[in-house]
């Protein structure tokens, strides 16, 4: 669903991010495009990506409004924007980020793994 879109310049280039996948008024979530959405929205534990977002600004110094999260699955990165209280990071870190969460609550993450490694998206990834 497009509501509206954000428009933000990261290492000198232009990124539009189209869709919204959680807002709060402490959290908006939003993705690049369609790819990023199809990835978060059909993997397994899909639930977790809001929650442990959620639970990382509460327990950080980082104290972001929006996630921005980039179709870049070949790097682990972010980039914090304390001013305007955004963090981007990219698809990779993400799924990287829940793989970790899931192994630190003894939950198993081999569904998520084997989606990832059958997902044509996102070979290669953990």
């Amino acid at each position: 669903m497009i509501r509206r879109k954000r428009v933000l310049e990261i290492e000198g280039q232009k990124k539009e991010f189209k869709h919204i996948g959680h807002k709060t008024k402490q959290l908006e979530i939003w993705y690049e495009n369609e790819r990023v959405r199809d990835v978060l929205t059909n993997m397994p534990y899909r639930n977790v990506v809001v929650e442990a977002f959620q639970a990382y600004k509460e327990d950080s110094d980082i104290n972001y409004q929006l996630l921005l999260i980039i179709d870049n699955i070949d790097e682990s990165d972010n980039w914090f924007y304390r001013r305007s209280k955004i963090w981007v990071v990219t698809l990779k870190c993400v799924l990287e980020t829940i793989d970790e969460v899931l192994s630190r609550q003894n939950i198993d993450a081999e569904p998520l793994r084997r989606f990832i490694r059958s997902d044509t998206q996102c070979r290669g990834l953990i």
